[in-house]
C-alpha cells in the first residue's frame, strides 16, 4: 500500500467497474479543439519553466450544456516526484473515493489499477492524487485509455474513458519529466 493509494487485483476493478447501476456518459474532448493533452507550464521570473504538467479535459454532452466530468493533470516538475492530480465535479460520493485502471489496447481488460481517495474538494472540484511511478507511466505510455470511475451522491457509479492518444509523445516533450 501506497499512502492512500492501493494497487487492486484486477477481478476486483473489474467487479467494481461493471455495477447494475453504472452509467458511462457521451463525452466530448475540449470544445475549443486543443490538442487531447495540452501541456501548461509554471514559469519563474526570468520566463524559465520550473514545472509543467499535462492537462486532458474531458466534458460531456453537447457544446450549448456541456459539463465537465473529468480533468486528468500530470505533474512533473524537478523539484518532486512525478504525480497525477483528477479533478472530479462536486457532486460525489466522496467515501466511495475514486479508481483509476489503464485498460489493454485490445482486450479492456485492466492492464494496471489504482485506487485512490477523495483528497479535498472546493467551489471548482473534489481532487485525487496518485503517484506516477515508472509502472503506470510505462502502461499509460503503451496504452491507449485509462477508465476512471467514482460514484455521485446518489451513489451512481459513473465511468469515464480517457484516451491516452498523443500522450507519450507529450509526456516525452515535458520539460524535467522522468523517462
Amino acid at each position: 500500500m501506497r499512502d492512500f493509494t492501493t494497487l487492486l487485483p484486477v477481478a476486483i476493478l473489474t467487479a467494481c467497474l461493471s455495477g447494475v447501476q453504472s452509467h458511462a456518459l457521451a463525452q466530448r474532448a475540449d470544445p475549443e479543439n486543443k490538442p487531447l493533452w495540452s501541456t501548461v507550464c509554471a514559469k519563474d521570473n526570468q520566463g524559465n519553466a520550473h514545472s509543467c504538467r499535462l492537462v486532458h479535459r474531458i466534458f460531456s454532452g453537447d457544446s450549448d450544456k456541456s459539463q465537465r466530468l473529468l480533468t486528468v493533470q500530470v505533474h512533473s516538475s524537478k523539484q518532486e516526484a512525478p504525480y497525477i492530480r483528477l479533478q472530479l465535479p462536486t457532486d460525489l460520493d466522496l467515501q466511495s473515493g475514486v479508481s483509476f485502471a489503464v485498460l489493454e489496447e485490445a482486450s479492456n481488460f485492466t492492464k494496471l489499477a489504482y485506487r485512490s481517495s477523495i483528497g479535498t474538494c472546493n467551489d471548482s472540484g473534489c481532487f485525487a492524487r496518485l503517484p506516477l511511478d515508472p509502472e503506470l507511466l510505462t502502461a499509460m505510455k503503451t496504452s491507449k485509455t485509462v477508465l476512471v470511475g467514482y460514484a455521485n451522491s446518489q451513489q451512481e457509479k459513473i465511468k469515464v474513458l480517457v484516451s491516452l492518444n498523443e500522450f507519450a509523445e507529450a509526456y516525452d516533450s515535458l520539460d524535467g519529466a522522468p523517462q
